[in-house]
């Protein structure tokens, strides 16, 4: 079989140089969502940042970061703590226009 004597472009000959943009509504996405965070910290009674840190066994600085919508969060530390998890869910309702929440706390007692 022939081989051709054509050759393929560099990779870098492809690239045209060009500045980076910043995706600014990524980051307002990310910082209202903060907000969300951080009124979830509120409502289960973690009013500073260092003690909803504490809580979530974290830096303060990253979760300032989480707040801001500097950097994505880990939701995941926010779902997996007791205290939290219903806090989070009833600060999201909270920015949902028609949202109802309702809670219902039930005790079944087991017989002896």
């Amino acid at each position: 079989m022939p081989q051709s004597k054509a050759r393929a472009p560099l990779f870098s000959q492809e690239i045209k140089p060009a500045m980076a943009k910043a995706d600014l509504s990524n980051r307002e996405k990310r910082a209202a969502y903060g907000a969300v965070l951080r009124r979830a910290c509120v409502l289960a009674g973690f009013q500073t940042r260092e003690l909803a840190a504490d809580a979530l066994q974290m830096d303060p600085g990253q979760l300032g970061k989480w707040w801001s919508g500097e950097e994505n969060p880990q939701t995941w530390r926010f779902t997996s703590h007791l205290v939290l998890a219903p806090a989070l869910l009833l600060a999201q309702a909270e920015v949902q226009q028609g949202a109802v929440v309702r809670m219902s706390i039930e005790l079944v007692r087991q017989p002896a």
